[in-house]
């Protein structure tokens, strides 16, 4: 089974006989984030992801302390900010536990001393995307490695169509996990 078959969106795409194609990234090169940073990805020759709509769906990444994690930012005004660490998503009791929205791998699930957040649920946006990795400590730390894999639109979709997007991604902002201690 391919991850399309998994994705209501790109099964959608390929209804509609539309062009679309895959990114998947794995980088293991341990980079350092400065003190209360955020880094966007890639690291060497950051870019917006930009297509007519795309679908990330899954990012992960690992650091030596549990501040750190990912951020989403893409088009409608969406921005996760600071929500998606590692230390919050544990504290939520989102850890080791693949069945929740965005979830922490922590030891004893990983080696001593490496943090993970992964965020396997797919994503839609249109028009761009951007992925960052952030340390919301005072002192630095690094991010040991990462990886995501989005599917892109290469050409647009029929205007007829668009409604089912926009309400699939308004859906997903409605379901953002949110820490207790957020809000």
């Amino acid at each position: 089974m391919s991850l399309s078959e998994t994705s209501p969106l790109i099964k959608d795409w390929i209804k509609l006989g539309l062009k679309w194609h895959y990114i998947a990234q794995p980088d293991i090169t341990p980079f350092p984030i400065p003190p209360l940073a955020h880094i966007q990805i890639p690291v060497v020759n950051p870019v917006n992801f930009e297509a007519f709509e795309g679908a990330l769906k899954d990012y992960s990444a690992y650091f030596d302390n549990p501040s750190c994690g990912i951020r989403l930012e893409c088009y409608p005004g969406i921005d996760t900010h600071n929500l998606f660490t590692v230390a919050l998503a544990a504290a939520a009791g989102f850890s080791n536990q693949m069945f929740t929205a965005v979830y922490a791998l922590i030891p004893p699930a990983t080696p001593p001393g490496f943090f993970g957040v992964y965020f396997p649920n797919e994503w839609p946006w249109k028009g761009w995307l951007r992925l960052h990795v952030f340390n919301a400590d005072v002192v630095p730390h690094t991010c040991i490695g990462l990886g995501y894999t989005i599917a892109l639109l290469d050409e647009p979709r029929p205007e007829e169509t668009e409604i089912s997007l926009l309400k699939e991604i308004r859906d997903l902002v409605g379901k953002l996990p949110v820490s207790p201690a957020i809000r």
